[in-house]
C-alpha cells in the first residue's frame, strides 16, 4: 500500500515577463531539454512516475455495446418519450420552444432577434451577467431562418430545430476559435465542430455562441479575468460555479433551454460506462438551487430520466432576479 507523502512542493513563484519567458523556454524545442525535466521534479511528478501499482488501471469501460439504433426519432416521437411537460415553472423547455414554432405563435428567426438583443440587454446589466463572451449576429441569424424555412414547410430536422443551444468555450464550433477562457488559446476559428457540436447543429439547434468559462477550466468559482465573471442569475451576487460557469448562467437566466457542458461530476460514472445526471431539488435559506446528481445501471438512461422528472414536478420552481424569457 502506498504512503502518503505530504511534503511542500518547491515550485518557482512567478507571473508576468518573468512567467512568459519561462513559458516560451519550456514551449521551444531548443530549451525545453533544460527547463522542463528540473520543473518536473520539483512538481512532483517524478515520484508517480516511478510508483509501481498493485493494479493496472482500467481505461475503458468493459461494458457490452448496445446495438445500434435503427433510425432517429421523430419529433413527435422524442414528445411521446418525454411524457406531460412540468407545469408552473417559469422556464421554457425544448417542446415549449417545438410547440411554439409548430402552433405558429414564433419562429426561429423572431427568437433569434430576441435572444441577441437579450445577450446584450443581460451584459449591460449592473453587474453583468456575462453568460457569452462571442456571438457571431450574422451567423446565427441564418440559421434561424433556415431552421423557419424548414419548420414552415413541415420538415423540421428534429425536437431541436431552431431551439437555441449554448455552446461552452472549451468545445469546437465553428466560426469561432475555441480559446477555452483564455486569451492565448484560438489564435484561428475552429476548422470543424466537435463531434457533439456536430449531431446538435445536424439535429437543426440554433448555435448561438460561445458561453464563458473559468480560464481553462481549473477552478470552481467561474471567476475570468478576460471575459468577466459570469454571475448567478438566482444572485448577481454570486458566481455560478465553474468550470461551466456560462452555461450555467445562460440556461438559468432563460437565454436558452440547452447547453454543452462535458459533464465532468459524471467522470466516475462515464469510466464506469453508467448513465448518470443531476436535477433540482429546491432551494436553500438564501433561495439558491440545490441539485442532486444520480447514477443508473448500464443502459437504463430512462429510469434516470423518470426520477428527474418525478422529482422536478415536486419542486416549485422559482424566478430568478436575472431573468430573459425568449419566449415570453
Amino acid at each position: 500500500m502506498a504512503d502518503y507523502d505530504l511534503r511542500s512542493l518547491d515550485l518557482p513563484k512567478l507571473s508576468g515577463r518573468a512567467l512568459r519567458l519561462l513559458a516560451g523556454a519550456v514551449s521551444s524545442p531548443a530549451t525545453r531539454g533544460a527547463f522542463l525535466p528540473a520543473l518536473l521534479k520539483q512538481a512532483g511528478f517524478a515520484a508517480p512516475r516511478a510508483l509501481h501499482p498493485e493494479e493496472a488501471p482500467t481505461f475503458y469501460p468493459l461494458v457490452r455495446a448496445a446495438s445500434p439504433a435503427q433510425r432517429p426519432l421523430t419529433p413527435a416521437e422524442d414528445e411521446t418519450f418525454l411524457g406531460a411537460p412540468l407545469s408552473g415553472s417559469p422556464f421554457s423547455t425544448v417542446r415549449d420552444y417545438a410547440r411554439a414554432y409548430r402552433d405558429g405563435v414564433t419562429t426561429p428567426e423572431e427568437v433569434a432577434g430576441k435572444l441577441l438583443a437579450a445577450i446584450v440587454e443581460s451584459d449591460a446589466a449592473d453587474p453583468p451577467l456575462h453568460a457569452f463572451i462571442a456571438n457571431d449576429r450574422e451567423d446565427v441569424l441564418a440559421q434561424a431562418r433556415a431552421a423557419t424555412a424548414r419548420i414552415r414547410a413541415g420538415r423540421p430536422l428534429s425536437l431541436l430545430d431552431g431551439v437555441p443551444v449554448a455552446v461552452k468555450d472549451e468545445v469546437d464550433q465553428a466560426p469561432y476559435p475555441t480559446t477555452a477562457g483564455t486569451t492565448f488559446l484560438g489564435q484561428q476559428p475552429a476548422a470543424e465542430y466537435a463531434t457533439s457540436v456536430a449531431g446538435l447543429r445536424a439535429a437543426g439547434a440554433l448555435l448561438i455562441g460561445k458561453a464563458n468559462m473559468h480560464e481553462i477550466g481549473i477552478d470552481p468559482s467561474g471567476a475570468n479575468v478576460h471575459y468577466g465573471a459570469t454571475r448567478n442569475p438566482y444572485d448577481p451576487s454570486r458566481d455560478t460555479g465553474g468550470s461551466s460557469s456560462g452555461p450555467s448562467a445562460a440556461v438559468a437566466a432563460g437565454l436558452c433551454p440547452v447547453a454543452t457542458e462535458l459533464m465532468r461530476y459524471a467522470f466516475p460514472a462515464n469510466l464506469a460506462g453508467l448513465p448518470a445526471i443531476t436535477f433540482p431539488v429546491g432551494y436553500d435559506e438564501h433561495e439558491l438551487p440545490v441539485g442532486m446528481q444520480a447514477m443508473g445501471r448500464h443502459w437504463d438512461e430512462a429510469l434516470l430520466l423518470r426520477l428527474a422528472y418525478v422529482v422536478e414536478q415536486s419542486v416549485a420552481r422559482r424566478r430568478p432576479r436575472m431573468f430573459y424569457p425568449i419566449l415570453a
